[in-house]
């Protein structure tokens, strides 16, 4: 059976890894962690994802162009931001079509592994209407 693969882009490093392990706790699933975007780019240039979580941030930076760009490189992989509830304004301002959710942190860990077992690519996309 071929893993999961996830890659993550955090600026803040411990957020990152505790994503990480918490959804290689499963044996099914391996992330890669970058901080910064040049590490994510090289990493996804790389290595074929099946999902990016990438913190609004970064994904904010150059008018979203790390958004257009990964959907561009890898249009099958599913998109989800990281966003903190004071950021609600500016998620108004993203393409739609360069996500496909949003998860809300603070996340408890115990929340993340539900909603990664849970989480369905083929859902987000049948709702976009791919």
């Amino acid at each position: 059976m071929n893993k999961k693969r996830i890659l993550i882009l955090d600026p803040e490093r411990d957020m990152a890894d505790l994503l990480a392990r918490v959804a290689e706790a499963d044996g099914n699933t391996k992330c890669y962690v970058a901080t910064r975007d040049d590490e994510f780019e090289a990493l996804f240039k790389d290595i074929p994802v099946d999902m990016a979580l990438i913190d609004l941030e970064r994904a904010s930076l150059h008018d979203y162009r790390l958004l257009h760009h990964t959907k561009r490189l890898f249009p099958g992989a599913s998109i989800i931001l990281l966003a903190t509830a004071h950021q609600r304004d500016a998620i108004r301002n993203i393409n739609p079509e360069l996500m496909d959710t949003i998860l809300y942190k603070p996340i408890s860990t115990q929340e993340f592994r539900q909603w990664l077992a849970n989480f369905d690519p083929r859902d987000i996309k049948s709702k976009q209407g791919t």
